[in-house]
């Protein structure tokens, strides 16, 4: 249902509109303490494994870049440190942040592409593809595999609402697939 568009003559005024929205939503952001079921998909055919946790997230600024603190708790609120992740394979973090990508502070770090209109939740919406770029991405993605750490670069895609550029989706992915780690794909929907 994507009506495409042929010029990319709009992309920094949405940008500009959207990362201005994001700004005083980031100011009034609450801390927030919700229930989490992680699933993880492993083998073929696959088989799923479900952990559940108490997902935590709260402002802060860290250097030159505003951030959400995000971090896991068990449901009866060990600290992460002791939190046993199980026979989990990957652990991620950041959903709660996926929208800052198209922040003033973090624009610079990716490239951005416009690709049209598309109605979702009942809202036109801007559809804007943005892709971090090695060399300048200051906020990362961290994952955890088996215990190990590591970094990751993403891309993905936002629907910033026509009328008031609120961000009201964000799909993330890999920039490439992390074969060191094991790692061919992951995808979020925030």
């Amino acid at each position: 249902t994507l009506q495409p568009i042929g010029s990319q003559d709009q992309l920094p005024i949405i940008l500009d509109r959207a990362g201005q929205t994001g700004a005083v939503e980031y100011q009034e952001f609450p801390r927030i303490s919700c229930e989490e079921v992680v699933t993880s998909e492993i083998g073929s055919p696959p088989k799923a494994k479900h952990k559940k946790f108490r997902y935590i997230v709260f402002p802060r600024r860290a250097g030159d870049v505003d951030v959400l603190e995000e971090y896991r708790t068990d449901p009866e609120r060990n600290l992460p440190e002791k939190l046993n992740f199980g026979d989990l394979f990957m652990i991620t973090s950041g959903f709660a942040s996926a929208w800052m990508f198209i922040s003033p502070d973090q624009q610079h770090d990716s490239q951005f592409r416009y690709f049209g209109t598309q109605w979702i939740q009942n809202r036109e919406c801007h559809v804007v593809g943005f892709a971090q770029d090695p060399e300048k991405a200051r906020a990362l993605g961290e994952l955890q595999i088996e215990g190990k750490h590591a970094t990751v670069y993403l891309q993905g895609l936002g629907w910033i609402d026509s009328e008031t550029f609120q961000i009201r989706r964000v799909v993330i992915w890999l920039l490439a697939p992390r074969l060191d780690i094991h790692l061919n794909s992951m995808t979020a929907t925030v």
